[in-house]
């Protein structure tokens, strides 16, 4: 998730070097930043450093948290959740994903999904704070969602749970293709298709129910067309019955004049023998 850009921060020695945290470990990653460098950002000494923080990853695990406290009362107070109806609120909450791709990458992309790709092996303490942090994100759209799924949806498969976490891959697989081609265009278009998906999991027409005119425009057109289905049924089998006839087996005709032959043969014997008495 993105941290909202130019949010400012507490000014003491503490609040500063999790900023520079913030700064340094989505522009440079984990692994290239070091403590002097979070030192010489935030502009104080390493003395300070070490009496806040034990090492370089209690300062990520404390800058995670801190991402976590300001990403989540940034979202909270964002408008879309103004929107009565759940599925505009969701489209909103997309809508403005898109619109928070502005600037350099480091000012938009995740600190969770930027630190996890790089310390999930050898952190497994930072893996798995980013992994609660994306998560809890997740989590706070879960409700929209099965709301939405309720109204426009509700035979469908799918979890509320799943798609939350789904739009979470999106943006996280977004924000690798912006790194790796230097601009924002992946995000723009993984949103405006993620948009797509999401408009046709919940389709605009409440399940069931049809738009009035579109419903009244379908009922006076069936009774025409099911007058002219059963006219144009009525004439096939008509044309059928006609070209086909039913006709007697052929050995049931040869019996029958067979049967014929032997009646005829009989009354011409019984007329020679009355001639000659």
């Amino acid at each position: 998730m993105a941290r909202p850009p130019n949010t400012p921060g507490p000014g003491d020695a503490s609040s500063r070097l999790l900023d520079a945290a913030l700064k340094l470990f989505r522009a440079k990653g984990y692994t290239a930043t070091t403590v002097d460098d979070l030192c010489r950002e935030a502009g104080v000494s390493k003395g300070a450093f070490f009496h806040h923080f034990a090492n370089k990853e209690a300062a990520a695990l404390a800058a995670i948290a801190y991402w976590d406290e300001t990403t989540g009362s940034f979202f909270e107070a964002a408008r879309f959740w103004e929107k009565c109806d759940p599925r505009d609120r969701l489209l909103a909450y997309i809508e403005l994903r898109r619109r928070m791709a502005a600037g350099e990458l480091a000012e938009f992309t995740c600190l969770l999904g930027t630190l996890v790709q790089e310390t999930y092996e050898r952190h497994p303490a930072i893996r798995k704070a980013c992994d609660r942090g994306i998560r809890a994100h997740a989590g706070t759209l879960v409700e929209t969602i099965q709301e939405a799924k309720a109204r426009y949806a509700p035979r469908a498969r799918w979890s509320a749970e799943g798609l939350a976490l789904h739009i979470q891959t999106v943006l996280q697989g977004a924000f690798v293709l912006s790194k790796a081609s230097g601009n924002a265009e992946p995000i723009e278009e993984a949103l405006a298709h993620l948009r797509r998906y999401v408009e046709q999991l919940l389709p605009a027409t409440p399940a069931g129910k049809r738009p009035a005119k579109e419903l009244s425009a379908k009922n006076r057109a069936a009774p025409k067309e099911l007058a002219k289905s059963k006219a144009s049924s009525r004439r096939r089998s008509a044309k059928k019955a006609a070209e086909k006839k039913p006709s007697r087996p052929r050995s049931e005709r040869a019996s029958r004049d067979a049967k014929t032959g032997n009646r005829a043969m009989k009354t011409r014997t019984s007329s020679r023998e009355e001639k000659r008495r």
